[in-house]
């Protein structure tokens, strides 16, 4: 199923996970939003609306605590691809 949720965040948030895709991953087509359309700090806007292969590639490498419990959120405790999410 693909992109059947969305991470969303802060400002801040934004930067951290956007930060982390470009030094981690560079080569991977990453789609996400444009910063400009946040208009404070605290807003919270989409990030990102990954396909369940990106949610499982970052379920297993990214580091990112708040991304995690997004995807826990999403696919239960096993994560993306796990029998509990299908």
């Amino acid at each position: 199923m693909a992109g059947i949720d969305k991470i969303v965040g802060t400002q801040a948030q934004y930067h951290e996970l956007k930060d982390w895709l470009e030094e981690n991953e560079p080569w991977f087509p990453w789609r996400i939003a444009e910063e400009d359309r946040y208009e404070s700090e605290t807003q919270l806007l989409t990030i990102s609306n990954f396909s369940t292969v990106e949610d499982f590639y970052l379920w297993h490498q990214c580091p990112i605590p708040w991304v995690k419990a997004r995807l826990v959120e999403q696919y239960g405790p096993g994560g993306p691809c796990s029998k509990e999410s299908l």
